[in-house]
């Protein structure tokens, strides 16, 4: 997923609807934060149980990160499905509600009931549901004595084959990815929503505030 970062000033969108870690130093991949010892990571500082981060079901905190769209992040503020996003990327839906008169990326938008929320074709959120390690299967179907260029096109066919199981599922979005290089893969599942409504983005003077200095440095 392509990350990005303007400042917390953003447009919301309503959605109704790797391996085992040797070292608790540096970065942790959510599955493995349940094979650390609650212990350690108390005496670290966490303050909340490691299940309530991520559970091997894809339950806790860590699910309220979502993908906006085909390259954003955002999260849940709300129960209710009140997600936070950057910007620009509302800028899909703000464009087909625009008009010369009403231009909504430049003066903004703000929904004052439900009913006004303006509804976004084509935009889609996914909410990350489970992470399988999957890491068997792929290095099954590569062939004894492969070279690289085989081994390469064995990995893809594999990826492919996983990916087209878990999306025959409703509303399944689903991946192949690689860990460390390579030494281990997950099929990532999220579960797709396509009923998105704009509630508010402000105008186009506040949203992109700092400009791209601020968008990949801040």
């Amino acid at each position: 997923m392509k990350k990005t970062s303007r400042p917390l000033i953003a447009a919301l969108l309503c959605a109704l609807a790797a391996g085992e870690a040797h070292a608790v130093d540096g970065k942790w991949t959510p599955q493995q934060i349940l094979d650390i010892d609650p212990q350690e990571l108390r005496r670290l500082g966490l303050e909340i149980p490691p299940e309530a981060l991520w559970s091997r079901d894809g339950a806790g905190l860590l699910a309220a990160a979502v993908r906006v769209g085909g390259g954003c992040s955002g999260g849940f503020l709300t129960a209710e499905g009140l997600v936070i996003t950057n910007h620009h990327c509302a800028f899909d839906i703000l464009q087909q509600h625009s008009t010369p008169e009403r231009n909504l990326i430049e003066k903004g938008f703000l929904a004052a009931t439900r009913a006004e929320e303006l509804p976004g074709k084509g935009t889609k959120i996914t909410l990350p549901h489970k992470s399988t390690d999957v890491t068997a299967e792929v290095e099954a179907a590569v062939p004894a004595g492969a070279d690289d260029l085989a081994r390469h096109q064995a990995i893809e066919r594999k990826k492919k084959e996983l990916v087209a199981a878990c999306e025959a599922q409703p509303n399944r979005r689903c991946q192949v990815e690689a860990f460390d290089g390579g030494v281990s893969y997950r099929l990532l599942e999220g579960i797709e929503y396509a009923d998105v409504r704009l509630v508010f983005a402000p105008p186009r003077s506040i949203g992109e505030y700092g400009g791209e200095i601020d968008n990949w440095s801040w």
